[in-house]
């Protein structure tokens, strides 16, 4: 995960597809999902061993009301993230799952940092002293990629997921103390405007790099005929 002055935080090499109907968002969708990785744990027999962030990004243009010739582009990203289930550690069987835990179990950790200094600063009174909270996403991809989702001029919406069983009592008041705090964050929206030309540009990117990927697939289907 790389820092760009322009665009914030972004995933060095993820590439963006272009998607005209519902039926092309699923297949991308589905896409992701299959390379998703699971592993049996002490709790649950399908678990979830990574992230996941699906990110829909929506653009629409318009013509200004002074001048028909001159267009802007409204730009709005969706991230829908279903994140791993918090397990203690030693509920996963093996040592690679075990190590998968940690990594997950701490990113969640970052995860809640970054909502606990969210919520705080939306506590604080006065402007100078919310302005003086550090809010950590440095400390992880995760949170890195979420940055201007959790911070920035958005709305988040949060679902949390809870055992019905005494037995993991406390690991459900952790996600409804997490909920809790999540829930105090403020944020001012705001809508995201770029002009049509670089919007243009932006998609004449993207289909470069889609023609650029497809020649490459045929040259090499050409050299692998006998």
């Amino acid at each position: 995960v790389k820092e760009d002055p322009s665009k914030g935080f972004y995933v060095a090499g993820l590439a963006e597809r272009l998607v005209s109907s519902e039926g092309e968002v699923y297949e991308w969708l589905s896409r992701g999902e299959r390379k998703r990785h699971f592993a049996r744990t002490d709790f649950n027999e399908v678990s979830s061993r990574s992230h996941v962030v699906f990110t829909l990004i929506i653009e629409n243009s318009q013509s200004s009301a002074e001048d028909d010739d001159v267009k802007t582009t409204r730009i709005g990203r969706l991230h829908m993230v279903d994140l791993a289930g918090s397990e203690p550690f030693g509920a996963a069987i093996s040592e690679k799952a075990q190590a998968e835990s940690k990594l997950i179990n701490k990113s969640l950790f970052f995860l809640s940092e970054v909502i606990s200094k969210l919520s705080a600063r939306a506590e604080a009174s006065g402007k100078d002293l919310a302005d003086s909270f550090h809010i950590p996403f440095r400390e992880s991809k995760l949170t890195r990629i979420l940055a201007s989702a959790l911070g920035g001029h958005s709305r988040s919406a949060l679902l949390v997921a809870l055992h019905p069983s005494h037995c993991f009592l406390d690991e459900s008041l952790k996600s409804l103390r997490f909920a809790d705090k999540a829930k105090k964050i403020k944020s001012r929206l705001q809508a995201n405007y770029v002009s049509y030309e670089q919007s243009v540009i932006a998609q004449q990117k993207l289909t470069i790099a889609k023609l650029r990927e497809e020649l490459r697939l045929l040259q090499k289907s050409l050299q692998s005929v006998p």
